[in-house]
């Protein structure tokens, strides 16, 4: 296999941002790439959630050849909270490794049957 051949074959990666903000008494973990909101008691189980939930989507929209669904832009205004947000550390992870107990249509093949990208989660607090 040549090197255009080896970088075709391997997976891509892709980087998603999860904003963590206050609202109305509540943490929000919002990711941004994906306009997926997860909530919690605190910054970390927002941001868990968020992740959580970016990874069930990311899984869904590769097991169902819908990629180009996928991605969809937050509300504007929350682009100055981004903006100022300060970045409190990165996750890498395969996005499948974490999600593995969710119901599959009957034919839907298992993530290992296709290549998978890896993921890395960058955890930014307003």
């Amino acid at each position: 296999m040549g090197t255009d051949e080896t970088l075709l074959a391997a997976p891509p990666s892709l980087r998603l941002d999860i904003l963590v903000y206050q609202e109305e008494g509540k943490w929000v973990g919002h990711c941004m790439q994906l306009d997926v909101v997860g909530t919690g008691d605190t910054q970390t189980a927002a941001y868990e959630e968020a992740v959580h939930l970016s990874v069930a989507q990311l899984q869904y929209a590769y097991d169902h050849d819908s990629l180009e669904q996928l991605f969809r832009p937050p509300e504007p205004g929350l682009l100055g909270k981004l903006f100022a947000a300060k970045s409190c550390g990165t996750l890498r992870l395969s996005p499948f490794q974490t999600v593995t107990d969710l119901p599959r249509p009957k034919g839907t093949p298992k993530p290992a049957d296709k290549p998978h990208p890896d993921v890395e989660v960058q955890r930014l607090i307003a």
